[in-house]
This record gives structure tokens, C-alpha cells and sequence, in this order.
């Protein structure tokens, strides 16, 4: 290469292609790092969670957003449904709300599915104050003579693992693309002859011949 027109076009492309991959690159692996908790949860598996776990986690929230496996001792349904509307203009039941107790407390538990068995894997969330009054009054109208303890818990089916994989898709299509990016550009910044429009030049009459009629042309 002449440190022509030609080389400077080639050398601005090669660093845009670097550039690119290595800001992919930085993105995807810092958002899997602030993602470290959900996915240390996706890989190991579900926590074990007794109703003191519960207990202590309405008070410091510690056990928000995690990925938990509990046995219940009964579940009813609260009544309380999310609902949408299909297509002939018909109300359609799209969430359901159960009512779960665990030893001397109570949580809300919502799934699509419903229930099989006692143990239910999903992910926990604290309700917020209104939430938590609305279901608060519902248990309180049909068990007025429960003694066990609400907490303000909601216990979710909502697609934890389904969302891992697609997080996980994501970001290898990402990496891949990344990397190859880098690799390419690198591989272009020694080799220029491997750059695209080298290659097309190099069509019409011998390369050097080539770049340095370009050259020449661009120089006035």
C-alpha cells in the first residue's frame, strides 16, 4: 500500500468494523454481568423456600426477583383474575390469583396454568401498598377467622427459564457477531488485500497499478 487515498478509505473501514464489534462486545458482556443473579438462579436451579424465608423477606425484601421452589400447605382461588378480550369481543381470563398459605402465613400466588400439586416454581415480587390492600381485603372477607400472617408476596409462573434462553440466544448472536466483527477488521488491517473493494479492484487490472492510478487521481 501507498499511505494513498485508497489505504486511508481501507484503514477508515477496518477501525469502524474494530470499533463496532468491541462496543457489541463491552455491551453484551456488561449487560450478562448485571444479569449475574438471574442467571447463577437459571443455572443452579430454584432456592428452597420455607414460610420463615418468607417472613423475613417482607421486611427486607432480600429474596425480590429470585427464582424459588415452595412447598404450600393449601391454595384457594382469591377471585381476583386478569382478564383481556379475544377476538368475537368476549372476556377471557388470561391470569388467576390463588390464595397460598405455608405454615402461620399467607402469600398470593398467580399462574395461567393453575396448579399441580403443592410445590410451585416461579419467581417472588413484593406487591406494592394498593395490591397489597386489595388482596388483603379479599382474604380478609373469605377467611374473616384466619389467624395466619399475609405478607405482601406474589409468587409468579411467569416464564423465568423461557426468558433465560432467550437472553441467552441473544447474547451468543451478539458475541458472534461481535467477535467476528473484531476478527474480520483485524484481518483486514494486515491483510489489506482481503478488504472487499481490494478484491473488486483487483478485477480490473493488476492491484498496485490499480490503487496507484486512484492514487494519482484523488491526489489533485
Amino acid at each position: 500500500m501507498t499511505g494513498g487515498y485508497i489505504e486511508k478509505r481501507i484503514k477508515k473501514t477496518n477501525r469502524r468494523m474494530i470499533t463496532v464489534g468491541a462496543i457489541v462486545l463491552t455491551a453484551t458482556l456488561l449487560i450478562l454481568l448485571l444479569s449475574f443473579s438471574y442467571y447463577w438462579a437459571f443455572f443452579t436451579g430454584p432456592l428452597v423456600v420455607t414460610g420463615q424465608d418468607l417472613a423475613d423477606d417482607a421486611s427486607d425484601y432480600y429474596l425480590d426477583n429470585e427464582y424459588v421452589q415452595i412447598e404450600f400447605d393449601e391454595f384457594y382461588d382469591s377471585g381476583i383474575y386478569d382478564t383481556s378480550t379475544d377476538g368475537d369481543g368476549n372476556e377471557v381470563i388470561t391470569l388467576k390469583y390463588y390464595v397460598a398459605t405455608l405454615g402461620d402465613y399467607q402469600i398470593i400466588v398467580s399462574s395461567e396454568s393453575g396448579f399441580t400439586g403443592k410445590t410451585f416454581t416461579g419467581e417472588l415480587f413484593t406487591l406494592n401498598d394498593w395490591a397489597a390492600n386489595e388482596f388483603f381485603n379479599v382474604i380478609s372477607e373469605l377467611t374473616p377467622k384466619s389467624t395466619k400472617t399475609f405478607l405482601p408476596i406474589v409468587l409468579t409462573d411467569d416464564n423465568y427459564m423461557q426468558r433465560g434462553y432467550f437472553g441467552l440466544g441473544l447474547a451468543a448472536l451478539f458475541l458472534f457477531l461481535a467477535i467476528l466483527f473484531i476478527v474480520v477488521g483485524a484481518r483486514r488491517k494486515y491483510k489489506p488485500e482481503l478488504h472487499p473493494s481490494m478484491k473488486e479492484l483487483a478485477k480490473l487490472r493488476p492491484i498496485e497499478f490499480v490503487v496507484s492510478r486512484i492514487d494519482t487521481e484523488m491526489a489533485y
